[in-house]
């Protein structure tokens, strides 16, 4: 169908830049880092609690897996609100919502991995099942970790966007 110049969304030839700039906004991940935090609280009150005779949480090296979890989840909390931020003032956020789409796709596969590890072969268990743990989120979040990377466009893009928008190198 024809439409008219003035009626064409970004004007006349910047189709695929208006369809990029869709995805910019798409990629501020706000929902995933909630997500992910969610997840990693429940894990940590999880592993504090008493199951099969033992506490997770007594084990060093769960804490420290927790911990490190827990910190990159509140960077990508700093980057997702980067990012909003960005929206908030009118710009796009080009190369910012590519790193938290990249980083957000990394952590959702570790905390999905480890979680669903942690808790054992409860954590196999689906929303719904008598003795799933964190009401089967976790396994929820190890089977969408998959699709996380390239969702909303792969990593190798993303990476790409961060490379030549945001460190300004050139295109190889």
């Amino acid at each position: 169908m024809r439409v008219p110049a003035a009626d064409l969304v970004g004007g006349e030839n910047n189709g695929w830049y208006v369809a990029a700039t869709t995805l910019d906004f798409e990629r501020s991940n706000i929902a995933a880092i909630s997500g992910a935090r969610r997840t990693i609280h429940d894990l940590i009150a999880w592993a504090k609690e008493r199951h099969h005779g033992r506490r997770p949480w007594n084990d060093p090296g769960v804490r420290a897996h927790l911990a490190d979890l827990y910190l990159e989840a509140e960077i990508g909390r700093l980057i997702a609100y980067r990012t909003a931020w960005l929206q908030a003032q009118g710009k796009v956020p080009n190369y910012e919502a590519s790193i938290g789409k990249v980083w957000m796709a990394v952590l959702g596969i570790k905390v999905g991995n480890y979680g669903v590890n942690l808790l054992g072969l409860y954590g196999q268990l689906t929303r719904g099942a008598d003795h799933a743990p964190i009401d089967g989120r976790v396994l929820e979040s190890y089977l969408l970790a998959a699709s996380g990377p390239v969702a909303g466009g792969t990593g190798e893009v993303q990476r790409n966007i961060i490379a030549q928008r945001g460190l300004g190198l050139p295109r190889g």
